[in-house]
């Protein structure tokens, strides 16, 4: 699969209206899909967690890419669950938004 995404019967399930439904039927019946899907869930909910916090604080991804040093598109694929985001970018990224990061036992100020 990778970064290719796959369509089933026309529907893609991240825009049709029946997209809850459908992807719930893929990840019964498709056992790679399903792998692949659970394999990136610690992404997905990175992703939502970013963009929850800059919905918060009412910034715009680009505004949130400056205070980061980084750039619109990179915010959108970290927000969409797309990319590993690496520990220094999450660092910067706990810092722009105030929120702990905690590693093991180590926590990084926001």
């Amino acid at each position: 699969m990778g970064n290719e995404k796959r369509r089933y019967d026309g529907i893609d399930p991240e825009v049709e209206d029946d997209g809850q439904e459908h992807l719930r039927q893929i990840l019964e019946t498709d056992d790679e899909f399903r792998r692949e899907w659970e394999a990136n869930r610690a992404k997905r909910e990175l992703g939502m967690f970013i963009l929850e916090k800059r919905l918060e604080q009412g910034l715009s991804q680009r505004e949130l890419a400056e205070r980061v040093g980084t750039s619109q598109n990179r915010i959108y694929v970290i927000e969409s669950g797309e990319t590993d985001v690496r520990l220094g970018t999450l660092r910067r990224l706990a810092g722009a938004l105030e929120f702990p990061l905690v590693v093991g036992d180590k926590t990084f100020a926001g």
